[in-house]
């Protein structure tokens, strides 16, 4: 059963980690195309836009630990729990607060 649940817990934090990389790989490879959607132009909003792609990949290296042993790395899987939990309230506080 043990089994089970770290294969079922490892497919979970891999999705969110592959779909976090594409992001910050889209990011690094086209700023261009999600410049707009930030309010930036130039060259200093493509430096930018390159700067959370490389900050996605940071952001993400508690997933990499927790994905190859959720129990083992424990501390990487409530890590990535606690920044997704921040992500997620202050993305609502911005929405609602405008």
């Amino acid at each position: 059963m043990l089994n089970k649940r770290l294969w079922i817990s490892r497919l979970l934090i891999g999705a969110v980690l592959l779909v976090n990389l594409e992001c910050a790989v889209a990011f690094l490879r086209q700023p261009q195309a999600y410049m707009a959607g930030f309010g930036l132009s130039g060259a200093a909003g493509a430096g930018m836009m390159r700067a959370l792609g490389l900050l996605f990949v940071m952001w993400n290296v508690p997933y990499g630990f927790a994905c190859v042993h959720p129990v083992k790395y424990r501390t990487s899987l409530i890590e990535a729990l606690i920044m997704q939990t921040i992500g997620l309230l202050g993305e609502t506080l911005i929405l609602l607060t405008g």
